[in-house]
Formats: structure tokens, sequence, C-alpha cells
């Protein structure tokens, strides 16, 4: 979500031509981003409902997800790397930035 914030302030500055189609096709993505973004967040927050006890439905906010490690994100990179993906759609995929991407395909490229 960072970087298509950033790709979209970048835009509005200016600084690219776009199409007004490539404009709808943006805020399409970027909602659709949010939509997963968001459902995923529903998901990580549900517990399964126990009707005998109340206390057991809704909601859990105590629980965070943990962060991959370094090695793991570059694992995953390289893994969709291997299938061919483009860098954007690794980073949109793995919510990472393309900088990041490209940096771990140079150094597999170097290796």
């Amino acid at each position: 979500m960072r970087a298509r914030g950033a790709w979209l302030s970048h835009w509005a500055d200016g600084e690219a031509e776009q199409s007004r189609d490539d404009h709808r096709a943006a805020v399409a993505t970027l909602r659709a981003d949010i939509e997963r973004m968001g459902q995923r967040l529903r998901e990580r927050d549900e517990i399964p409902s126990d009707s005998s006890n109340p206390s057991q439905t809704g909601p859990v906010h105590s629980v965070q997800a943990r962060r991959p490690t370094r090695a793991e994100r570059h694992a995953a990179i390289r893994a969709l790397l291997a299938q061919g993906h483009p860098d954007r759609e690794i980073a949109r995929r793995l919510g990472i930035s393309p900088t990041t991407v490209g940096a771990v395909r140079r150094s597999a490229q170097a290796g």
C-alpha cells in the first residue's frame, strides 16, 4: 500500500503522463487492494463462535500478526521471481516496495 501511495503521489504531482483510462484503472486497483486488505483484517480478527460462551464472540483485538523476517521475505521474493512474476506484482502480493524486489533480484542474479 505504501508503494502504491508513493506512486500515486508521484502521479498526482504531474511527473507521469497518464490517460483517463489509466487513472480509472489505478483507482480500481487501489480499491481492490484496500478491499483485500480489509478482508484479511476481518478474517484475522474473527474467532470461532461458541454460542454457549458469549465472551467468545466478536473480534479479537489483542492478537497481532507476526511480521515475516527479512529472510522469509527474501525467500518469498525469490520464489515468485522463479515463477516469472514482474517486480511490481511481487511487491503488490507481498506488501513491500518494488525497490526491495529489484534489490533481491539483482542480488540473486549476482550470486
